[in-house]
């Protein structure tokens, strides 16, 4: 470096064996996501999802259909729902909160036993493995999208 560099640059000179430390530590190979993955892959899930925004694409046509009724027809049929789902809407709101307490709680503990397995880590963490968690995780994001934009829109609530 010149003399006329080292005076224009006020910052004190790199220091190699720290900046390694920094890469090293913030590069270190995340753990594959292969077996969460592989154990959240289930086919007819996803299979019952689509069905369901199948179903959901049908209420729209038909409440597009509706709203084009009278405001009686529209009171009556949305009182009458409200009567027949009410208790039974709440059942089920208690045990998906039951349900997503319980899963957090175990899939945090699985992850530290996954951690403990060598082998089985090797095998998860080869490109394919991982390639195929992504794909995985990308099917579940265009659930969760759709999800999402239904909540936006009304039709669902998050």
């Amino acid at each position: 470096m010149s003399d006329k560099t080292q005076q224009k640059s006020n910052n004190p000179p790199i220091n190699n064996d720290r900046f390694s430390e920094l890469r090293n530590r913030f590069s270190k190979k995340k753990n594959s996501e292969y077996p969460i993955q592989k154990e959240c892959y289930i086919k007819d899930d996803i299979d019952n999802k689509i069905k369901e925004f199948e179903r959901i694409l049908e209420s729209e046509v038909e409440l597009s259909n509706k709203l084009d009724d009278n405001a009686e027809t529209k009171i009556q049929e949305a009182s009458d729902f409200f009567n027949d789902n009410k208790d039974i809407i709440e059942e089920q709101f208690d045990k998906l909160c039951s349900l997503e307490n319980d899963i957090c709680s175990l899939m945090e503990e699985n992850k530290q036993k996954q951690e403990l397995d060598k082998n089985y880590n090797e095998l998860v963490n080869k490109e394919e493995y991982k390639n195929l968690a992504s794909k995985i995780k990308k099917l579940n994001s265009k659930i969760q999208n759709l999800d999402f934009f239904l909540v936006k829109s009304g039709v669902k609530d998050y």
